[in-house]
């Protein structure tokens, strides 16, 4: 007699083993979410930042940080703590290296964290040395050697995070006790003294904000505690716990790490470190040409000046709606045109040039020779196969004369973005600039230096022409997309010949050329301009063909001058 079978509904796990559902069946869509994060598409990850979300702070995903390898450190003090560490001094005309040369004079918070970093690291990981560091009166640049796999005393692989907390803690409790915050166990926090420095401070310091010291005690150098650490009057507010206290931590939770990989990466990022107090130095010395200036000049060219000149140089392929919608968003607008601008168009595409010809693959701006420090906006490539990247011919010459002032609207009124379709009663929004560098070269003859495709046999006569016009006082303009540009621009600069260079991307908030274009701008050799807002792009991540004709009729916009100038009789 056969057994009895029992009911479907028992078996129902044993007709279909785990290893044999499909992804949907082993993870409902309650627990997709949760349990299998992957299945989410890459937009719907994105909502919660959106897209110009990005943050130094995160690790390399496919790195494993306990292997040996050479890491640059950025720790950042924590906010409202001011300058503690230092105050940078010295000569911009002595060399680097030199008692009287640019260099940090280190407070006794900056020399105890030396202390700390030569010291403490090497003591508790012996298989990681110290190569080059700088202390800023802000923050601190390590590069850290790890010669073997990290492991702790006990012998368990140590991630490098842990190893730079350990740094932290050990600074954190030096600068409580130079601080008067030592707390002892079982004292109520609100009778204990926030801050404290004991007499005898060194100069420069400065009492925090909100935080009162006993009497006859001095006030503390320049450090500033977080919101809510108030005078020790019994009823203040309590700072959220950091850790298992509520005394404010020298420096700010994570850091920034960048792995040169390479020799010639290991050497830029020393000479970076090494530069750091002579870029600060001039910075601070040259605000208003080393700072960036927003909105500092108003072109002449509305958007929908740009979107109909876009869709008479690409193809249409490449000028969808979508496109140009996305262009539009980027770009810093303002409400109302500068007064004494004429209000011209866009350039317009000549009849011959009005659908450009295929070509091969340009690649976009890559940093000159002599430009081996990292730039703060990635390069632009353009995909193989697409038209040249360039913008075309423009309508005749508008020429502004050499003495004519630059216009521009006042650096403290940022950019004010208008959406295309506005209502009745908002002026025309106009393209704006933001600046970096000598802005007087605004007042020179500008001319654009766009290299066609259709132009390469008749190179070498635009090349000498630009050189020639340059030497006589003209000051070229380009955004250094295709290769040629690139070369005429690179020739004027080893003349010694002023240029502007239209950047790629937006100005962050904290903004950093390479040391090249720093010392030229310094100079007033180098201005460099950019009509976008800022936006985190990955180092891989390919730009449009209208993004590259934008930033060519920019250049066309702010020299008032077609590209083809050169082709005119002298």
């Amino acid at each position: 007699m056969c057994p009895a079978v029992p009911p479907l509904e028992e078996k129902k796990h044993q007709r279909f083993p785990r290893w044999k559902k499909k992804k949907h069946q082993r993870f409902p869509r309650w627990k997709r979410k949760k349990e299998c994060p992957a299945v989410l598409p890459l937009e719907k990850k994105m909502e919660k930042k959106g897209p110009n979300y990005h943050s130094m702070q995160r690790r390399m995903a496919t790195h494993n940080y306990t292997l040996p390898g050479i890491y640059h450190i950025t720790l950042h003090v924590a906010e409202g703590m001011g300058q503690p560490l230092g105050l940078v001094e010295g000569s911009l005309e002595q060399p680097d290296g030199t008692p009287s040369g640019p260099h940090v004079a280190l407070t006794p918070i900056g020399q105890m964290v030396r202390e700390e970093l030569l010291s403490s690291i090497t003591a508790h990981y012996s298989m990681i040395n110290v190569d080059t560091f700088v202390i800023m009166p802000e923050h601190l640049h390590v590069l850290l050697q790890v010669t073997a796999p990290i492991v702790s005393s006990n012998g368990r692989p140590t991630h490098l995070g842990q190893v730079i907390a350990g740094y932290k803690k050990g600074c954190n409790r030096r600068f409580w006790a130079m601080t008067g915050q030592d707390i002892s166990a079982g004292e109520p926090l609100n009778t204990r003294n926030a801050l404290r420095v004991p007499s005898g401070s060194p100069a420069g310091f400065s009492s925090p904000a909100g935080i009162s010291s006993p009497a006859g005690v001095n006030s503390p150098a320049g450090i500033s505690s977080p919101a809510g650490i108030n005078s020790p009057s019994g009823n203040e507010k309590r700072v959220p716990s950091y850790g298992t206290t509520a005394r404010p931590p020298l420096f700010a939770t994570g850091y920034c790490d960048v792995q040169p990989i390479t020799a010639e990466q290991l050497e830029t990022q020393r000479a970076y470190i090494h530069g750091n107090p002579r870029s600060r130095l001039l910075r601070t010395s040259l605000r208003a040409t080393l700072m960036p200036s927003r909105g500092a000049f108003v072109t002449a060219l509305t958007p929908a000046a740009l979107r109909k000149y876009l869709q008479s140089v690409c193809l249409p392929q490449h000028a969808t709606p979508e496109a140009l919608a996305a262009i539009e968003q980027r770009l810093l607008l303002t409400a109302s045109a500068p007064t004494g601008t004429p209000a011209t168009s866009a350039p317009s595409a000549s009849p011959a040039t009005s659908a450009p010809s295929a070509s091969p693959a340009t690649s976009a701006p890559s940093a000159s020779p002599a430009t081996s420090a990292p730039s703060a906006s990635p390069a632009i490539r353009v995909p193989s196969g697409s038209p040249a990247t360039s913008a075309p011919s423009a309508s005749p010459a508008i020429r502004v004369p050499s003495a004519s002032p630059a216009i521009r609207v006042p650096s403290a009124s940022p950019a004010i973005r208008v959406p295309s379709g506005s209502p009745a009663g908002i002026s025309t929004p106009f393209v704006t600039l933001d600046t970096y560098g000598n802005r007087q070269l605004l007042n020179s003859h500008l001319l654009p230096v766009v290299c066609h495709y259709k132009d390469r046999g008749r190179f070498a006569q635009q090349k000498a022409r630009c050189l020639e016009e340059a030497a006589h006082g003209a000051v070229l303009v380009s955004a250094r997309i295709a290769p040629g540009e690139q070369e005429i621009m690179n020739e004027a600069v080893n003349h010694g010949f002023p240029t502007i260079t239209i950047s790629d991307n937006g100005f962050p908030e904290r903004y950093h050329p390479s040391a090249e274009r720093i010392d030229r701008c310094a100079a007033g050799q180098l201005l460099i301009v950019t009509p976008w807002q800022y936006q985190y792009r990955g180092k891989n991540e390919l730009v449009t063909i209208p993004f590259c004709k934008t930033m060519n009729c920019v250049a066309q916009a702010l020299c008032h001058q077609k590209d083809d100038w050169w082709k005119n009789s002298e």
